[in-house]
């Protein structure tokens, strides 16, 4: 039994379950966090909270300046651990705390104007907090996923706690942003103990020159995300704006339950992607395990939207209550996004491989302007559905056409189309 049990169970398989425990972990934390809010707060409330949450998001990739995939690939190609680290660590202070400076200014000018600033402001620790999520990646470096599990259950038990104590003290959008920092920054600080105790982290002053050097090689995958993560969440604001917090609260119910359909591919991507950037051979070796990577990720995309079809009509009630029961037709016109989520991803991490993010935010620019086209059209007709049509086509466009119409990256296209055809055949 234990030989079958070592066959079944590979190092690499270890790995990819003790991530999958790890990510399902934070998930869950995220969705309990979420189901507590929309069965506590208004829905109105719910889509302010949203709101937010939307609006942090996109300072966020400012915030963390992307450094976490920079720091992967490096401490994978063997680079001095706790040299990348604390380079990544540096300009990941720098910048969240630049932001936090710039909203704290932007709340004393605009306090009386929007509502949402105040919130904006507590919400801006989160970035802060985000800084030191770059043991957490050390460690995927590292292929500890077990030790990153370990980090996420010590911070659930004491969100737990905080949790009770903030549900007896009536549950307000504070308490949720503050049970974000302290889930956060609890797991982070796990995270460099683990890490420390298994490679001895030395903290040293970064070099000037080096971490000028990251920022430059970030710099691209900063304005790609950013661009990104609007496109991802201009459908809330627009909502927001056209049809008021009322609908972004049903919309905001639909969009939870679709991102956690679509973290595990990106979560596998990001799991195996120390494989990709240490890939060696001749040019067609390259090319088949870049396409067994992508065809990987494609099979969960694709197991993950079929359920999600299945699931949509019940789900929302279930988790959120009857209220929101109008986000089940959202969310059947979003079932294929996981799929398309699952290409995206893993085509990414090729990018980030072999260097070529220069341009990348090209793919978000021309995403970004149809998906606000189309939200214009469709969300004072169609509500939230009309923007969840206009955000699969933007993802599409973003993750798969564009790689065909960009000369650069129509390498990607064809990786990607081997990928796909068929979906059963075996890569060597």
């Amino acid at each position: 039994m234990r030989d079958i049990l070592s066959n079944i169970l590979t190092p690499r398989r270890k790995n990819q379950l003790s991530s999958a425990i790890a990510k399902g972990l934070e998930l869950s934390k995220v969705l309990a966090l979420n189901v507590i809010a929309a069965r506590t707060l208004q829905i109105e409330q719910y889509g302010l909270l949203n709101l937010i949450i939307s609006i942090g998001a996109i300072l966020g990739v400012i915030a963390e300046f992307r450094v976490q995939e920079i720091v992967v690939r490096k401490i994978a190609s063997g680079a001095d651990q706790s040299r990348v680290i604390c380079e990544g660590l540096a300009v990941g202070l720098f910048f969240s705390t630049s932001v936090t400076l710039t909203v704290l200014i932007s709340a004393s000018f605009l306090a009386d104007s929007f509502n949402w600033i105040h919130y904006a402001t507590i919400y801006s620790l989160i970035h802060i907090t985000s800084a030191a999520k770059i043991f957490k990646y050390a460690l995927l470096a590292n292929s500890k996923n077990f030790d990153i599990a370990i980090s996420e259950i010590a911070s659930a038990i004491l969100l737990v706690a905080f949790l009770l104590f903030a549900i007896m003290q009536s549950f307000s959008i504070s308490s949720y942003i503050y049970a974000r920092v302290i889930d956060i920054g609890a797991s982070s600080l796990v995270a460099l103990a683990l890490y420390n105790k298994r490679h001895k982290f030395n903290l040293q002053a970064p070099s000037l020159k080096k971490t000028v050097s990251l920022c430059v090689e970030c710099f691209p995958l900063v304005i790609s995300g950013a661009l990104i993560i609007f496109l991802q969440r201009a459908d809330h604001l627009m909502v927001s704006y056209l049809r008021g917090n009322q609908e972004l609260g049903i919309y905001s119910a639909a969009t939870t339950i679709l991102t956690l359909f679509c973290v595990a591919p990106i979560l596998l991507s990001q799991t195996n992607a120390p494989e990709i950037f240490k890939l060696r051979g001749t040019d067609d070796e390259i090319v088949a395990g870049r396409v067994a990577y992508l065809k990987e990720n494609i099979r969960i995309g694709l197991t993950l939207s079929a359920l999600l079809g299945i699931l949509s009509g019940v789900l929302p009630s279930f988790l959120f209550g009857e209220d929101y029961a109008d986000a089940s037709s959202i969310l059947a016109a979003s079932f294929i996004t996981p799929l398309i989520v699952s290409i995206g991803a893993a085509s990414s991490q090729i990018i980030i491989a072999d260097r070529k993010g220069s341009i990348i935010f090209y793919k978000s620019l021309l995403a970004i302007a149809i998906n606000i086209a189309m939200n214009a059209a469709l969300i004072p007709a169609y509500g939230g559905l009309g923007a969840a049509i206009a955000t699969i086509t933007a993802l599409f466009i973003t993750n798969i056409l564009s790689n065909l119409v960009i000369p650069k990256y129509r390498y990607i296209w064809k990786i990607q189309i081997k990928a796909l055809t068929p979906l059963n055949q075996r890569t060597p």
